[in-house]
């Protein structure tokens, strides 16, 4: 686990314009767990913001919205359910801001995340779900 890497990460998004499939929150945070974990998170398709590629993850993880998408993929990778009052750093969060869904961090504090308007803290959301990577030791 490498905290530097991942904070390293996190800054790289730092005045990066907002573009679905490059600077999501999706990327975001897959980027951050990569570094944190020393991990490469690989997709069983090549996802790069395109319609078509989007909807063959779709199909192949027999989900109609995004955040079930992540949610069977995580589970299929048997990262962990993670209760709200049981978050630690680095867990992998599922929130719900202004009916949209956003996917972001814990930093132990807060939720972080790329939205439209940047890189940085996400406020007024609610909790839906997150998930932990298990790493055998």
């Amino acid at each position: 686990m490498n905290i530097v890497k991942a904070q390293n990460s996190m800054n790289s998004f730092i005045g990066k314009r907002f573009k679905y499939g490059q600077f999501d929150c999706l990327v975001f945070s897959i980027k951050v767990l990569e570094s944190f974990h020393e991990i490469s998170i690989q997709l069983p398709l090549k996802y790069d913001g395109s319609r078509k590629s989007i909807a063959k993850l779709f199909k192949r993880y027999k989900a109609k919205t995004l955040d079930k998408l992540v949610q069977n993929y995580c589970l299929e990778n048997k990262w962990t359910e993670v209760q709200k009052n049981y978050l630690q750093p680095f867990d992998l969060l599922i929130l719900k801001v202004k009916k949209e869904n956003v996917f972001a961090i814990w930093d132990g504090e807060k939720a972080m995340s790329v939205c439209k308007t940047g890189y940085g803290v996400v406020f007024d959301y609610s909790f839906s779900k997150a998930f932990r990577i298990k790493k055998g030791i």
